[in-house]
This record gives structure tokens, sequence and C-alpha cells, in this order.
């Protein structure tokens, strides 16, 4: 009999602890998280494959406290149950761990997701009672775990001896021994062609309890999908993926994706899909093959992107919105050059600039991001920023107070420069605070003051009055000003 493997996000109220908004978009519906989460999706497909039974489950998407989680997570009867967490969902993760250990020590429980990518030396300090962590790739890591467990679990769920010592030699996890002590990471390649690996399995996901943030989405139901993994430029000092354990970029098969949107469209009635890769625009020929087969295939999808600007042209934005695009994030960060330069971002404002006009002059809505609190950054600095966004000619500007998140060159940057305030992850939060500035109320007004100078310009009044053609685009810009009102 194939033992059960449950898969789960924890629970984490994310509009108010991580966006900052003062109440939820719909008071009927408390959705707390804006779209599913891909990677435990991609571990359940591929274990799936290999004929294990599994249940997914995301506590923050319905909106269950600790108690609920853990309720739901054992009425599954699980044998091995994965964790994943991004380093905002860390401590949630964590304290989920230890509630499902105290009701059953048996169950084995594995963590994963970007977290224990950057973080994977400490995880063992920071979570003793976890049995194991995966770093890289989890899809064939979480099968051979649940191949010698299938074997190493007896009647009564415990394990059997020896067990343990065919786990310590697996790539890509730390195992906690019966001693206490953890094994040291072996490494484990990555794969090289994405396309070996099934698609998410979207079937276990509840698509109707994901509510995608305001300026996500402009025609509903929305939802989310990723073509590759990695990032493609990777010199950013404030990312992650600067500490991943391997950095190494790959991508889906142009024919894959097209298929999997398609597939997509029939699960979830999607008309419009946000890709949550972290730049979309890497490979010009990739993106241009893209588009063409989205049209010449007639497959009828609005979608959105993140991305670097770098080798966007007019002529490839032209035919991005031909196939369906409408709308564009780009990382500006910052008004003043040298900060740019710091944390090595390879653009200038010129730069910047002409992309945000390319943009406009193409048709497609343009979303900057930018960066509050940059070691070194002054109070003239932030201005610059502010000054710099609203001149720019963009649709939406969401700015955010600096994270450093450890293992990054940001964060050794920031030890030596200004006060940290450890665990801090909320958007409306500061999380440290450079020496430049006397106190985070005055880094805290500079960041307000940029939303509201931004949005309640008549300017930009007028911009989104001008841009109203449907029933459907008045109802976005609703949406909108709902949320900047629960936001401010």
């Amino acid at each position: 009999m194939k033992i059960q493997v449950t898969l789960v996000a924890p629970p984490i109220n994310y509009q108010t602890s991580l966006y900052g908004f003062k109440h939820h978009f719909s008071k009927k519906n408390k959705y707390h998280r804006n779209q599913p989460p891909l990677g435990i999706g991609y571990i359940a497909s591929y274990l799936i494959k290999h004929q294990y039974n599994v249940s997914l489950i995301d506590c923050a998407a319905h909106s269950w406290n600790m108690q609920q989680s853990v309720d739901a997570i054992l009425a599954t009867k699980p044998n091995i149950i994965g964790i994943t967490a991004i380093t905002f969902e860390s401590e949630a993760a964590y304290s989920l761990i230890r509630e499902l250990k105290k009701k059953n020590h048996n169950i084995f429980l594995v963590l994963g997701g970007a977290h224990v990518n950057s973080n994977y030396p400490k995880i063992h300090i920071e979570c003793p009672e976890v049995d194991a962590f995966v770093a890289g790739d989890g899809e064939m890591t979480m099968l051979e775990i649940s191949q010698i467990l299938e074997k190493g679990i007896d009647r009564d769920g415990k394990l059997a001896e020896g067990t343990i010592e065919k786990l310590a030699n697996l790539r890509g996890v730390r195992i906690r021994k019966n001693d206490g002590i953890f094994t040291t990471l072996i490494e484990r390649e990555l794969l090289d062609d994405l396309d070996q690996l099934p698609s998410p399995a979207y079937h276990l996901y509840h698509h109707h309890l994901y509510k995608p943030l305001p300026h996500r989405a402009k025609r509903l139901p929305s939802t989310s999908m990723i073509t590759s993994r990695g990032c493609s430029y990777g010199l950013c000092t404030y990312c992650e993926l600067s500490g991943l354990i391997k950095k190494s970029y790959r991508r889906h098969s142009v024919d894959r994706v097209i298929d999997e949107i398609i597939l997509l469209k029939k699960i979830t009635f999607a008309k419009e899909i946000y890709f949550q890769d972290d730049i979309f625009v890497s490979d010009t020929k990739w993106v241009e093959d893209f588009c063409n087969q989205l049209i010449s295939k007639n497959v009828s999808i609005s979608w959105s992107c993140e991305s670097r600007f770098k080798g966007i042209s007019f002529e490839l934005l032209s035919l991005m919105k031909k196939a369906g695009l409408w709308r564009i994030y780009y990382g500006l960060e910052s008004g003043s050059q040298h900060l740019l330069d710091k944390i090595k971002k390879g653009h200038t404002l010129e730069e910047a600039a002409e992309a945000v006009n390319i943009a406009n002059k193409v048709g497609v809505d343009i979303v900057g991001f930018f960066m509050f609190g940059l070691p070194g950054e002054t109070p003239e600095d932030a201005r610059n920023t502010i000054n710099f966004s609203k001149k720019l000619g963009l649709d939406h500007a969401i700015y955010s107070f600096t994270v450093p998140h450890p293992n990054t060159e940001l964060y050794s940057i920031c030890k030596s420069e200004g006060t940290f305030f450890e665990n801090n992850y909320h958007y409306r939060k500061v999380s440290f605070l450079p020496s430049t500035y006397k106190k985070s109320e005055e880094l805290q007004k500079l960041r307000d003051k940029a939303f509201r100078e931004f949005y309640l310009r008549p300017s930009y009044v007028y911009r989104c009055i001008k841009k109203i053609r449907s029933i459907g685009d008045l109802s976005y810009y609703f949406r909108g000003l709902n949320s900047l009102l629960g936001y401010i």
C-alpha cells in the first residue's frame, strides 16, 4: 500500500501581515492569498505520477488558524508532511511543524521552498523539530524520501531500524539522525529539462479561494503560472536568489507552456494569467516564439508579467501586447543612480525612463516597484524616488521598505550601515533603518508620502479616467480605489 503524502502551505494572513491592508478585499470571503503556491503543486504531480497518494492543503487560502490547519492536515492521515515556505512564512512554518510534532511524533516532517534554498545552513538551529529539509529542486528528493519511508514505516507508523541511515545518503536533503544531529547537505544536480516534470497538480487547488491583488488582474477569474526557475540576471544584492544553493536558470519549452495555459484555462476558466517568473523576458527569441504561438493557435488569454527591461524593444512589446499582454512590472527601485549602482541593478535612470516611455507608446500598462530605506539612502534620495516615479508616466507605483534577507549581499552591507528590526517582512513596517535616518518614523512618513503624492494627483486620476473603456475597466479601477483606501 502506498503511503500518504500531504503537502502544505502554512497558515498566514497575507493581506494584513505582508501587504498591510487594514481590511480584506471582501468582507464576505476572507481571502488571505492572492495566488496558489505552485512549488508544492509540482511536487504533488510528480508524486502522483509515481502512484503516491497525495493531498495538497493551502492553509492561508482557507483563512485557517494554527489549530484549524493542524486538524485539517492530520485528517488526511499522512505518513509524510511536506511544508513549503518563503522567508516571510518561515516562522509560521516552524510553528506548524512544532504543533504537528506534538500531535503525532511518528509523522515524518519535511520543510522545503525558497526559504530553505537560501537559508539551509541554519534551518536545523531555527527549527530542530523538523525531520528533514530539502534544498534545490524538490521533486526527485521528495520521491526518494517517499520510496525509502514506504519500505521503512511499519503498521504503527514507526520507522524501522536503518531507515534513517538510508535517508542520510540522499542528495538535496539534510536529515535529523537518531542522535538529533543533522546530516551535511550533499547537493543534488538540478534538472536541466523542466519539461520532464508534469504540470503542477492544478486539480488539487481550491481555485475559487484565490483572489488576485487589485493591481494584478483586470479580467476575472484570474490565476497564475510559472515558466522558469531561477533568475537569468541574478546580480541584485537584495534578492534571496543570490543566496540560493544553485543559481542555474532553466525554462520550460514554449510548446509545454502553451499546453499548460490551455490546461489551466479548462480547469480554472481563467480569463487572465499572471506569470510568476522573476524575469519573463530573458531570451527574446523564446518570447517571440511564445507570442507567435499564442496568436497562431488562437489562445485567448490576457496576461501580465514581471521583467527587466533590457532587451525589450518597441517591436517586441508590441508583439507581446498582440499576444495578450496588458501589463508589465519593472523593478525600478530608486530615483538615485548611486543607489541603483550600489544594489547592482544594472540600469540607469535614463534607461528606466525610456522603458516606461516605450510601454506607454505601445499601450501596455506599466507598474514600477520602488524601494525605500536602502543602505546609504538619505531623505533627499527618497524624495528623488518619489519625484522620479511621478514623472515617469506609470499606471501604478508600488513602494516597499527594504527587507535585507539573510544570506544576501545586501544583508552584509546593512549590518554595518544601519539598524535592523529582525524578522519583520511587513511591507508597511520598517525592517532596516539606514544610518542616514534618525528614526524609523521619518522613513515611514516618506514612504506614505509617496503613495499619497502618486495616487492623489489630479493628473493621475485623469489618466485613469481616460483609460476606462468598459464596465470591466470601471470595475477594475473601483477595486483599486477600494484597496488603496484600505491601505492608507
